[in-house]
């Protein structure tokens, strides 16, 4: 259900499909394995989640988003996928192309306003859009 500003509310159905999604076994060097602290990660998540909580306007999109790379994307999981660190538990779910090389451009894929564009910690350099409507790409 989705609210708007004008107070009108919005229902629609979604079948879910039951899938067995795959489970990535990673291990991590220790420095790299730092980032799982979960006090680590924290101020990130707080960052990104006031981000996202800021939406508010009407979509700024029309149609399908596109892919944000020139070249197609190189899928290293599935959307989906799981992810255990270090033989631990699956805690994670990941999807994301590869890296662009350089000289390669990221084009936008959909119509919005860069809300945060800096190299964060955990997830690298990172641009966060706003599209309006709550929707935000990463």
């Amino acid at each position: 259900m989705r609210r708007g500003s004008d107070q009108r509310t919005e229902t629609r159905n979604v079948e879910v499909i039951p899938h067995q999604f795959e489970v990535s076994r990673l291990t991590l060097d220790p420095q790299t394995s730092k980032l799982l602290d979960p006090a680590h990660q924290r101020p990130e998540v707080a960052r990104l989640n006031a981000i996202f909580a800021g939406h508010a306007g009407p979509p700024r999109w029309q149609g399908p988003f596109k892919t944000a790379g020139a070249r197609a994307p190189v899928i290293t999981t599935n959307f989906g996928d799981r992810r255990s660190y270090n033989g631990g538990p699956v805690a994670s779910y990941h999807a994301a192309p590869t890296s662009p090389s350089a000289g390669h451009s990221r084009h936008a894929p959909a119509p919005g306003t860069v809300v945060l564009a800096e190299a964060l910690q955990v997830r690298g350099n990172a641009v966060v859009l706003d599209h309006g409507a709550g929707v935000y790409t990463l």
